[in-house]
């Protein structure tokens, strides 16, 4: 059974949707999720440790210069290689969702054989959502700063009375706020980038330019069904640590030395188990979206059912 829909569907249709599509597959794609999400999260945790027990000891000794570099670039080597995995794993369950809405089954090698042949295209898209990112924030932050210099510079300098000062940082506040809903703005345009890599085959740019697209006049209702499903995927694992470690022990520097090496992983091992439940489930949202924008924009529903009455005896 394909899951495109046969007519655009509201918010919470998709929500539901994405539960129903999971609960059909879900053997499917917890195992593609399990394989590819083990090492991320093994490789990620090493980084964490590496980057905290030794970066962050050592970064406050001014003596050892050297070693506290030495500790960052190994975080950091092993924290990007986890994030490279786990994108593998993204690309792979993107690839399983997709095979189904070609009403296939979506079978784990064929996943990750797309996985790894689009990974170049999915890391530099990925470099240039973040690139573009940036630059969004940094635009933003420097209005914000620039206000907040010449509010302060006319307060010292002209001896402006406090509701002047006042109504600088609301200004300030105002601009700050822009900067979140620019933010906003930018994660809900690049919702697609994803699927027009893997459906599509599209370049790093033009995926990126597809997802734009695709986002025009329904950024407010992607945003809320990305916030949701952020909500199921991170809750989780949230809920998790807090019990395990503790409030005191949930933000301390160095969570291994905190709790104990072998509580960590067990930690780590249990917040595998919740993402390959949970991450699924957010991909599943964020190709339902997809679809519904192309039924909304391209009547590719119509097109989907022309191909498969094509495709028949």
């Amino acid at each position: 059974m394909s899951i495109v829909p046969h007519r655009p569907l509201d918010f919470g249709e998709i929500l539901d949707a994405a539960f129903h599509l999971y609960r059909r597959n879900f053997f499917d794609y917890t195992i593609v999720a399990v394989v590819g999400l083990a090492p991320s999260y093994a490789l990620l945790g090493v980084g964490e440790l590496a980057f905290a027990s030794r970066f962050l000891a050592s970064n406050f000794d001014s003596t050892a210069p050297a070693e506290a570099f030495v500790a960052l670039l190994a975080g950091l080597g092993w924290i990007g290689a986890g994030a490279v995995v786990a994108a593998v794993a993204w690309t792979a369950l993107t690839a399983a969702i997709a095979a189904r809405a070609q009403d296939r089954r979506p079978a784990f090698a064929s996943s990750y054989r797309q996985a790894f042949g689009r990974l170049p295209v999915v890391l530099s898209a990925a470099a240039l959502a973040c690139l573009l990112a940036a630059a969004v924030l940094a635009g933003a932050f420097a209005c914000v700063a620039i206000v907040t210099a010449v509010a302060a510079f006319a307060v010292v300098a002209f001896q402006a009375d406090v509701g002047t000062a006042f109504a600088a940082v609301g200004i300030s506040a105002a601009l700050l706020v822009a900067s979140v809903l620019a933010m906003a703005w930018f994660v809900s345009s690049t919702f697609a980038v994803l699927p027009a890599v893997v459906v599509e085959k599209a370049g790093p740019w033009r995926a990126i330019r597809r997802s734009f697209r695709l986002a025009r006049k329904a950024r407010l209702r992607i945003f809320g069904v990305l916030c949701i499903a952020s909500i199921m995927l991170a809750l989780p694992s949230l809920a998790l640590q807090s019990f395990a470690y503790g409030l005191s022990s949930l933000f301390a520097s160095e969570p291994s030395a905190a709790v104990g090496a072998g509580k960590y992983w067990l930690v780590q091992m249990g917040q595998l188990a919740l993402g390959s439940f949970t991450t699924p489930l957010f991909v599943s949202c964020t190709m339902l979206l997809y679809y519904d924008r192309r039924i909304r924009t391209e009547a590719y529903d119509l097109e989907a059912a022309a191909a498969s009455m094509s495709a028949e005896p």
